[in-house]
């Protein structure tokens, strides 16, 4: 730990970011994708009393305070997440505005058992025309294993990057089968198989140097209302994620979706539909005040999650809400407090 003295000042990595909650504050790690819990009091020192020296950070404080506001300093360079500096204009902020070129970043595309498959060439194409580059296939229904990889082949020449699949069980859907699917399809970031004979398991497939979770689930994801959850093994920490979360809405910015029924939506779980994919072009879609509203909803602006610490690394739901009649409302399947800090059961 580097010595100091009360007229240096303490000095965040840019990296580290704090963000205020009602009852505590958390410093996200941008760059380890980590965040440590810190007291309120600690944020307020972090943030209005920035750009003072420490004797001058103390006397904003009673006496007796003195020791713990040196004990908040140390626990913090333990951490990794400052430093003591005499220079502390050399040390600018991180720059966390965030634009993407991409008029679609991503997007949902729902299938069962009545929906054609045929839809997908039609599809893809007009996704790789707006540049998309994630999509989340969710099928509701059985498909074998063969007909999975028919499936995902149609994205070969596509602007396609990332793909995450949900497929329902069938009895071809053996470890060894789907391994050769995760390695034939080097987009895949995700296989889900829903709806297993009483298995639940994970494993970690080694694909193109990298660890892809394939797994197996009795959990019955047989409708778009499997959709929603909030929770912290869905929480996103990184440059990037922050700062779109900052600006945008965490979960519809840049999306469109396909529903089940080929209803063109901001989201398969919402009522509201823009067209058929049958009819109605999805670039002629996105170019519609009423479909990008959402896209500005932040979490500054939701009731509850605009006084939560987690609101800039968490995902929001704006179709499943507790008053639905609110576009601003809570999401319904969230289940922390931010005025008690804790979540419920």
């Amino acid at each position: 730990m580097r010595r100091r003295n009360e007229a240096m000042f303490f000095h965040l990595y840019a990296c580290c970011v704090p963000v205020k909650g009602y009852r505590r504050s958390i410093i996200c790690d941008l760059q380890r994708a980590s965040f440590l819990f810190i007291p309120n009091v600690l944020f307020e020192i972090l943030t209005i009393h920035e750009k003072k020296p420490i004797s001058a950070i103390k006397k904003a404080y009673p006496k007796n305070e003195s020791k713990t506001i040196d004990k908040y300093f140390n626990h913090l360079i333990s951490h990794e997440y400052g430093f003591f500096t005499n220079s502390p204009a050399n040390f600018p902020k991180m720059n966390l505005d965030w634009d993407d070129p991409k008029i679609i970043s991503n997007a949902i595309l729902d299938f069962d058992e009545s929906t054609p498959l045929t839809y997908m060439p039609a599809i893809l194409e007009q996704l790789s025309s707006l540049l998309c580059e994630a999509i989340e296939f969710r099928f509701f229904n059985a498909l074998d294993a063969a007909t999975v990889r028919e499936t995902l082949n149609q994205m070969e020449g596509s602007s396609i990057r990332s793909v995450y699949v949900q497929i329902g069980y069938h009895p071809t859907h053996s470890k060894s089968a789907l391994q050769s699917v995760i390695r034939e399809n080097p987009r895949i970031k995700r296989l889900l198989i829903h709806s297993t004979p009483g298995v639940n398991h994970t494993w970690k497939i080694m694909s193109n140097d990298q660890e892809i979770p394939l797994i197996m689930t009795s959990d019955k994801l047989e409708t778009e209302n499997c959709c929603g959850m909030v929770s912290p093994q869905f929480f996103s920490i990184s440059v990037q994620s922050f700062a779109e979360f900052t600006n945008h809405n965490s979960c519809m910015n840049k999306k469109v979706s396909v529903d089940r029924l080929g209803y063109i939506k901001n989201c398969p779980s919402l009522k509201k539909a823009y067209g058929h994919i049958r009819t109605t072009k999805i670039a002629d879609v996105v170019k519609r005040p009423a479909f990008t509203y959402m896209w500005s909803i932040t979490k500054d602006h939701v009731l509850v999650c605009k006084d939560c610490e987690f609101r800039y690394i968490c995902h929001d739901c704006r179709a499943y809400r507790l008053d639905n009649a609110n576009l601003y409302s809570k999401p319904l399947k969230c289940k922390y407090d931010p005025y008690s800090a804790k979540w419920e059961n």
